[in-house]
C-alpha cells in the first residue's frame, strides 16, 4: 500500500506524501471494494466458502452471478452486501 496504513476494523487511512497541513481521508471497506468480484474473491470478501456462495445464489435469485463468458461469472458486491445485511437483520430466509 502506498502511503496507506491498515487500521483495525477494515478502515484504511491515506496519509499525505509530506508532513504538512494536508488532511487525511478515511475510507470504509465498501468504498474500497470493487463493484463486481469473481466467485472465489466474493466468497473470501464475505468470509464464506465458494460452495456456500453458490448455494445461496441458487436459493436467492437476487444475488446470482452475471455470466460474462462461458468461463467467467461475476458477483455484484452491492447486491451481496444488501443480501447479507437483510440476512443479519432477519429479512432473508
Amino acid at each position: 500500500m502506498l502511503n496507506g496504513v491498515a487500521r483495525p476494523h477494515g478502515h484504511l487511512v491515506i496519509l499525505p506524501m509530506q508532513a504538512s497541513t494536508t488532511q487525511t481521508t478515511t475510507l470504509t471497506p465498501t468504498e474500497l471494494a470493487p463493484a463486481k468480484l469473481r466467485p472465489a474473491d466474493a466468497a473470501r470478501h464475505f468470509g464464506i466458502s465458494r460452495t456456500h456462495l453458490y448455494t445461496l445464489a441458487q436459493r436467492h435469485p437476487e444475488i446470482r452471478p452475471a455470466r460474462v463468458s462461458p468461463r467467467v461469472s461475476l458477483f455484484d458486491v452491492a447486491a451481496l452486501t444488501a443480501f447479507f445485511d437483510r440476512l443479519r437483520d432477519g429479512g432473508a430466509k
